[in-house]
């Protein structure tokens, strides 16, 4: 696959799973920074369940764009992400982390802005 591009099957309830492809690009950055009005590099400071939750229903919802698809609501998303298998949702994160823009990964780039937010203290 792609960097940055997964295709997992969430469930959706106890009993249904959907098949989506989660696709972390700079649409999934952008929106989660516009929501909470900070610039890219200040994701890191986002409540973690919160962040995971939001890229993953930004990812999602970009990944049906691309695919043609229906996308989830943030609803469904937040259902997924509480009956979903640990080992799944690791596999996600992972993913989210390791996906680049800018030429980095989002977890170098979130590295070097803890250092300079430390070098600046």
């Amino acid at each position: 696959m792609k960097d940055g591009v997964i295709v997992e099957r969430l469930p959706v309830n106890r009993f249904i799973r959907r098949k989506v492809t989660l696709w972390f690009g700079m649409y999934v950055w952008q929106s989660i920074a516009e929501k909470h009005d900070l610039s890219i590099e200040d994701i890191g400071t986002i409540d973690d369940e919160q962040l995971i939750i939001e890229m993953m229903y930004y990812a999602i919802e970009y990944g049906a764009y691309k695919d043609h698809r229906r996308k989830l609501t943030l609803k469904q998303v937040e259902r997924a992400y509480n009956l979903m298998p640990q080992k799944q949702l690791q596999r996600i994160v992972n993913t989210f982390l390791k996906s680049k823009f800018g030429g980095q990964s989002l977890i170098n780039r979130l590295e070097e802005s803890k250092k300079k937010q430390a070098q600046v203290k």
